[in-house]
């Protein structure tokens, strides 16, 4: 299997039985609410990155339009997964100027989020060093070997990234909501 963990920004939970890898063991979909879905950002400083974000199911879910925006710049437009290609992973150099790299999946239907890794690129504090290696998943699930799992939990500055509120910016759990 080459899929790896989910993690939507809905937190409804459901099991990819299909895979057995831990990194694929449990997704959510990627709706709080129908007209804006909340955001994941991680403090970051400011500069370049190179950034990997993964979408899909390594299930037999085909029910999905992906989408993923990383500091406005759409990275992922509509990607309809098929029973040959399940799983969308884009790599994308992106500037962070406010000093939290933003993701949203706004505009998506049903977005299974994987993984996503950031990577400072020269000039850079920690260049060539994988700055974040992040992994969205149900509480409780595996996680893949160097990542740090997300379950859902708010933005908070002491661990330096979490879900934020599509419309007013502020901290938002989306643990255990469907």
């Amino acid at each position: 299997c080459t899929g790896r963990g989910r993690r939507s920004v809905r937190g409804n939970a459901a099991s990819a039985a299909a895979c057995s890898a831990p990194r694929a063991s449990a997704f959510q979909r990627s709706r709080l609410v129908a007209d804006a879905p909340p955001r994941w950002e991680a403090a970051v400083d400011n500069g370049i990155y190179d950034v990997t974000v993964a979408v899909g199911d390594a299930g037999n879910a085909l029910d999905s339009t992906h989408r993923i925006t990383l500091e406005s710049t759409n990275v992922i437009a509509g990607f309809q997964p098929t029973t040959a290609n399940k799983i969308a992973t884009v790599t994308q150099r992106v500037r962070v100027s406010d000093g939290r790299l933003t993701m949203d999946a706004a505009g998506g239907t049903n977005t299974k989020l994987l993984y996503l890794d950031i990577v400072p690129v020269s000039g850079t504090a920690g260049v060539g060093a994988t700055l974040a290696r992040i992994d969205f998943q149900s509480a409780g699930a595996a996680t893949g070997y160097g990542y740090m799992a997300d379950s859902g939990a708010a933005y908070a500055a002491s661990r330096g990234y979490g879900w934020i509120s599509q419309t007013s910016s502020t901290p938002l759990s989306i643990t255990g909501k469907g």
